[in-house]
């Protein structure tokens, strides 16, 4: 199962991506989705949290009116909020996926790494541009999950280039 969340208010690209979607939820921020997630019940079985919304220059994800950028401290207080709830477990999420372009790269990939160290799941984040086309009806198609780099992956090239840089 993909739960789907997209940045409201969509840009022509994201509401092109959030109208394919059979099932897509609209929030403002960060602090929405996680209001959202509070709110929900348990799922019937194990998800995937699928954000989709654009990256800035720097390769962060932007929803909405939050840069999800986990060295700023608002940021990092509410993936607390999350972790200390004990949100994404509770409700079946196994894994985070950030789609937005190039989110797992440069600074993205740092706060890929950062995400899922504080929220103990599984987060992946993009190597390359993502577009409509990877979408079907449930969400992001699982024929295109070769676009991801999850942090363990990502961790691994920080480790290397830090080896190679020293």
């Amino acid at each position: 199962m993909r739960l789907s969340i997209v940045a409201d208010p969509p840009d022509n690209a994201v509401r092109t991506t959030a109208e394919k979607l059979r099932c897509a939820v609209r929030v403002s921020d960060l602090a929405a989705l996680v209001a959202y997630l509070e709110g929900l019940p348990r799922l019937p079985v194990p998800a995937t949290l699928d954000v989709v919304a654009h990256t800035t220059k720097d390769r962060l994800m932007r929803l909405g009116s939050t840069v999800i950028d986990p060295a700023v401290p608002a940021v990092a207080t509410t993936f607390a909020r999350l972790a200390h709830g004990n949100v994404l477990p509770r409700l079946g999420i196994t894994a985070l996926r950030l789609l937005g372009c190039w989110s797992g790269t440069g600074r993205g990939a740092a706060a890929v790494i950062a995400i899922a160290d504080r929220l103990g799941v599984r987060v992946l984040g993009s190597s390359t541009i993502i577009q409509t086309r990877h979408f079907d009806a449930d969400g992001f198609s699982p024929a295109y999950d070769v676009l991801l780099a999850d942090d363990r992956l990502l961790r691994r090239r920080a480790a290397v280039a830090a080896a190679r840089a020293g």
